[in-house]
């Protein structure tokens, strides 16, 4: 995956390819990474619905600096 950092919003979005493991088949996805403040991050990723091609949310995760 590949992609620009913006620092203006202080975000990552990354965009490549990968094997779908429901069909076998090569597939577009995408991943944007966020830093929200000193002690949170956001990492989201996004890939195709297997009926529709369309791409959704897959997961997010969020990150906590622990103090």
């Amino acid at each position: 995956m590949e992609g620009p950092w913006d620092e203006g919003s202080k975000t990552m979005t990354l965009s490549g390819t990968m094997i779908d493991p429901s069909t076998g088949r090569e597939c577009e996805v995408k991943e944007t990474f966020k830093i929200v403040g000193d002690n949170i991050q956001l990492m989201e990723m996004y890939g195709p619905d297997p009926k529709t091609g369309k791409q959704f949310k897959t997961m997010t995760i969020k990150f906590t600096r622990k103090k």
